[in-house]
């Protein structure tokens, strides 16, 4: 019988944190079963919640292990992932039976109503326990079952999971954030509605799992009040589980990009497009490139956005050209953004290139790097040869993965280089 190794065990216990790099950077870190040992790293220092996670793992994995060593690989997998959700969950908070929570989702996952699979918004708040009904109780789902099932309709419950209410969001409380959100625009009249230190988990219609945490605190730095927000902490998609810090996450990103201003808006504005198209299962490339590094390498000339361009036929078929040139991700302003313009203008074939100030063109073909010869499919390609002119592409793929393509310096520590992935949904 194929069994997962101790090496095995270990990588997927990495992939399940993002900002988990397993290539070299600032910090490094290791985990080990017995005498193996795997080490990954960080582009900044371990969180309080990370530094947990990982005295967690360390205290359990041989336990895990000897659970899993005689199971098949793939049930091995999922054990792993389960316990690693599970523990996660209750660093944020151990008064809840998060157990109960995923069970009921996964069940909810698992069947149909009148031929479609049930949508699931829940919301959890620390409200006093009652002896109302449990929502893992077999004579209730089928009442449970077409309720809470739009953008704007929850069931509330309590720590325990007792179903303490079934309501809906108000319009009037549905406001735009000023600034970026941590969280997936979809979900986000829903999350006005948890409660400060609560929670919210949803199922959505590809049977994807959410959990969001909704903490909002100041906190003094340099004189300065900043406000903090949390947001998205958990997903499971397609088998996938991937845990989340969502200002730790978005600090990782713009590490990545670079040091100025501008690219941490960029890193702060993109979070919550990625998500997005992820979630809507939307195909797409987005290439940040703000040092103009594939201007040269884009074939189809026509997919600038550039006002110099006089071409009429081009006049005609790019006519958002004047409202979509002027989006820039690089700015604090949200409304400089125009996000949902972007989510569409992403649909396009080929990719959206962008640098901090504008959309420099939508629709491009990227000449393949010679690097890239031999790879499969196109967006692939042209993320990969991005990466290697030196750009930073994001690709999502039609089943929601999304993946950032790193350009880092070789072991040799010599002018070549590689092109690493962060996958992160």
């Amino acid at each position: 019988m194929n069994t997962l190794t101790k090496n095995e065990s270990l990588r997927t216990i990495l992939k399940c944190v993002p900002q988990w790099l397993t290539f070299r950077s600032s910090h490094e870190h290791s985990i080990s079963l017995d005498e193996e040992t795997i080490f990954f790293y960080t582009k900044i220092r371990l969180t309080t919640k990370q530094i947990a996670l990982k005295h967690v793992i360390e205290s359990h994995i041989k336990q895990w292990y000897q659970h899993i060593c005689s199971l098949p690989k793939n049930l091995a997998v999922e054990y792993i992932k389960h316990q690693m959700a599970l523990n996660w969950l209750k660093i944020h908070s151990k008064s809840i039976l998060w157990h109960e929570l995923l069970d009921f989702l996964g069940d909810a996952a698992s069947r149909t109503y009148e031929n479609r699979p049930p949508i699931k918004n829940i919301i959890i708040s620390n409200c006093p326990e009652n002896n109302s009904a449990h929502i893992n109780e077999h004579k209730i789902q089928k009442t449970l079952d077409p309720i809470a099932c739009s953008l704007f309709t929850y069931i509330g419950v309590d720590c325990k999971m007792h179903v303490q209410k079934y309501d809906q969001a108000n319009w009037c409380g549905i406001n735009d954030n000023d600034t970026y959100k941590l969280h997936p625009e979809f979900l986000h009249a829903l999350y006005g509605e948890i409660p400060n230190h609560g929670f919210s988990a949803h199922l959505t219609t590809q049977k994807d799992i959410v959990i969001l945490e909704k903490k909002k605190y100041h906190k003094k730095i340099n004189n300065k009040w900043k406000h903090y927000d949390s947001g998205l902490i958990l997903t499971k998609r397609k088998g996938s589980v991937y845990l989340y810090e969502p200002a730790n996450f978005k600090n990782t990103i713009h590490h990545i990009l670079g040091h100025k201003p501008s690219d941490y808006y960029v890193a702060s504005n993109i979070f919550e497009i990625l998500f997005d198209l992820s979630f809507m299962r939307k195909g797409s490339l987005l290439i940040y490139d703000p040092d103009d590094k594939i201007s040269e390498k884009i074939q189809n000339k026509e997919s600038f956005l550039d006002q110099k361009n006089n071409d009429k036929e081009y006049r005609k078929t790019n006519f958002f050209t004047e409202y979509a040139r002027n989006i820039s991700l690089g700015n604090r302003d949200r409304s400089s953004g125009k996000k949902r313009i972007l989510l569409e203008l992403a649909n396009i074939d080929g990719a959206v290139v962008f640098n901090q100030n504008s959309i420099v063109a939508v629709g491009a073909m990227i000449k393949p790097h010679h690097k890239a010869t031999g790879m499969l499919g196109a967006r692939s390609i042209a993320s990969y040869s991005a990466a290697c002119y030196g750009a930073h592409p994001f690709k999502v793929s039609s089943d929601g993965e999304v993946t950032m393509f790193i350009r880092t310096q070789n072991d040799l520590g010599n002018e070549e280089y590689n092109v690493d992935i962060i996958t992160f949904t």
